[in-house]
């Protein structure tokens, strides 16, 4: 059997079964193991397949698996961020010059559909390739997508070039979502999950002129892996229910706004 057959042959048996491994494909097409591993590899560097430890997945399977666990992280919660996406819009000031730094969480890109019908001119920045995607046919709203390491599970850019690109605009407001935020010695405090989505949001807070975390009643009393910031750094939070006594009062004490739906 020519290695052409048997490259064909892979591909097409990965089309049905997903995930194929070294010895059930050694069986298959009745060659030894280490020749169906240089087979893989070859494929693999063609672009044609994924290897995975002791076999290999089809691409499509796994653009699929990405698109399912993006459309549940977009779907989870909806009802909570579509309510934080009207207030958010609706306390928008009205400016020109407006500028939006807006993250690559699921409750930004709630708010980017709420500005679908936005009247106003705006200039958002983003390193999340939905948001232009939200906004296409606004004719108001001008995207600036920035640059940076493509991270193919987010569908986010992230690295030293989207961090120092995101230097070289003025932003008005950075629009940000958060995986958790929690008390800690007194001390209100917001995290996130990954350190380089972490870096963007830290670089956004440093030189937005406000800084606005926009995260439902889900996030609260939750800690995650990577510290985003204090609420001293934080201007304005917006969330779907009125929080609780004791984190409206650390808010409060910092001065930082509070919107939600009205009760």
């Amino acid at each position: 059997m020519n290695f052409i057959y048997r490259h064909n042959k892979i591909l097409e048996l990965l089309e049905h079964e997903q995930v194929l491994y070294v010895d059930k494909l050694s069986q298959l097409l009745h060659v030894s193991p280490n020749t169906i591993r240089n087979d893989l590899n070859m494929l693999s560097k063609k672009g044609l397949l994924i290897k995975i430890h002791g076999g290999a997945t089809s691409i499509h399977y796994v653009v699929e698996k990405r698109v399912d666990r993006l459309n549940y992280r977009i779907n989870q919660n909806i009802s909570f961020k579509q309510a934080i996406a009207k207030q958010v819009v609706a306390n928008l000031p009205k400016d020109e010059f407006l500028t939006l730094f807006m993250d690559s969480s699921t409750t930004v890109l709630e708010i980017a559909n709420e500005l679908r019908q936005y009247p106003h001119k705006i200039t958002i920045i983003t390193n999340f390739y939905l948001i232009p995607m939200a906004l296409n046919d606004n004719p108001n709203i001008t995207v600036i997508m920035i640059g940076g390491t493509w991270w193919k599970d987010e569908y986010c850019t992230i690295g030293k070039l989207a961090l120092d690109t995101l230097s070289l605009y003025p932003v008005s407001i950075a629009l940000l979502g958060c995986k958790g935020l929690i008390i800690e010695d007194g001390i209100l405090n917001i995290y996130d999950l990954n350190t380089d989505v972490t870096a963007i949001k830290k670089r956004m807070i440093g030189f937005a002129q406000q800084t606005w975390i926009c995260a439902d009643s889900t996030k609260f009393n939750q800690k995650s892996y990577t510290h985003i910031a204090s609420i001293d750094n934080i201007t304005t939070f917006a969330t779907d229910t009125p929080p609780s006594l004791e984190y409206r009062h650390l808010m409060e004490q910092k001065n930082v706004s509070i919107l939600y739906p009205p009760e």
